[in-house]
């Protein structure tokens, strides 16, 4: 398995799709057009169709249904945004479907749609600004995507382009810490030191780059990884997602100036 650096202008390897579609989701926000142009360019790439799903945040009925909700139009913006990917891929010849999905939990909607549809390629919610950056990896077994993750020299400690503003200044390396930002590894490759492969690059490249500390937001499943490469905890941070679940969170951090 390689470790390879991703920049701006490089794309992973497509997996065999063996008839399975390529999902694009959002939770009820505009899609980036980058977004679009992948998943699209997947679907033509593996012949596969296309499933657009916008996961929506309802009230509980029956306030809903009084308050007209069900009915609701979408705004011109996001109509727009949402029919974009759809006439994008019927030009190329994709067969499209289109998905609304109400729920009180839309992040548990998000994952059940996603287990329903099991799909080649999912796209959702990256921050592009790690690919852009050249601060994110990939571990590639032969055409197989086994893992990923990056590092950050920017504030944002977690979450996709949809949950930081537009503005993401840098860090300071000399008096500011680095962040080990989007680990996520397949669950084929579990237990088989891809998440440690990625760590150590993280962890060298940061350190080129002149920072001394590097600090993350760690879930509870990803903390004895973190633990054995010498993270402390500093703060537990309870994140509230867009359906109202706690997520709890640690902060942790660690010196770059040993090995």
């Amino acid at each position: 398995m390689a470790v390879l650096q991703r920049g701006q202008a490089v794309r992973t390897d497509l997996p065999h799709s063996q008839g399975r579609p390529i999902l694009l989701a959002t939770l009820d926000v505009p899609f980036d057009h980058k977004a679009v142009i992948f998943a699209v360019d997947a679907a033509v790439d593996l012949g596969e169709r296309l499933i657009v799903a916008n996961i929506v945040e309802r009230p509980p009925l029956p306030l809903s249904t009084m308050l007209g909700y069900e009915d609701l139009p979408y705004s011109p913006e996001m109509a727009e945004a949402l029919f974009e990917p759809v006439r994008l891929g019927r030009s190329l010849g994709i067969d499209v479907t289109r998905l609304r999905v109400k729920s009180l939990h839309p992040i548990a909607a998000m994952l059940e749609t996603v287990a329903e549809q099991n799909p080649a390629v999912f796209v959702f919610g990256p921050d592009r600004r790690l690919i852009e950056d050249g601060t994110y990896f990939v571990v590639e077994d032969g055409e197989r995507l086994a893992g990923c993750g990056g590092w950050s020299k920017r504030r944002t400690l977690y979450g996709g382009d949809q949950m930081k503003s537009e503005e993401d200044p840098l860090l300071d390396p000399p008096t500011e810490a680095a962040r080990i930002r989007a680990f996520f590894v397949h669950p084929d490759y579990a237990r088989q030191g891809v998440g440690s492969r990625i760590l150590d690059a993280c962890l060298a490249s940061a350190r080129e780059a002149g920072f001394h500390r590097m600090e993350l937001a760690a879930t509870l499943p990803g903390v004895p990884l973190y633990e054995r490469y010498g993270f402390q905890a500093r703060e537990r941070i309870d994140a509230t997602l867009p359906d109202g679940v706690v997520l709890p969170i640690l902060r942790m951090e660690r010196s770059l100036d040993v090995s």
